[in-house]
């Protein structure tokens, strides 16, 4: 478990779990659902960064990520990694 979890998630642990199984993909041939895999990394990656970088959020707090029930604010995540 990393220090970074939050809200249920630990993004580093998934990260290297979702990259691992890309690698398991690729030796079985299989491309297609290692790429998609490979955006988890991302985006579990991304997520890592924005904790690291802004700090665990209170219990009970929005992920610093979230629009609300809508899903992701991609302009608010762009602006945060500028």
């Amino acid at each position: 478990m990393s220090s970074l979890r939050f809200d249920g998630d630990d993004h580093p642990e998934a990260a290297g779990k979702h990259l691992a199984d890309a690698g398991a993909l690729v030796a079985a041939t299989r491309p297609d659902g290692a790429a998609y895999l490979v955006g988890y990394v991302a985006e579990c990656a991304l997520k890592s960064l924005i904790l690291l970088e802004k700090g665990i959020p209170a219990p009970g707090a929005p992920a610093p990520w979230k629009k609300g029930k809508d899903g992701h604010d991609l302009s608010k995540l762009q602006g945060q990694m500028a």
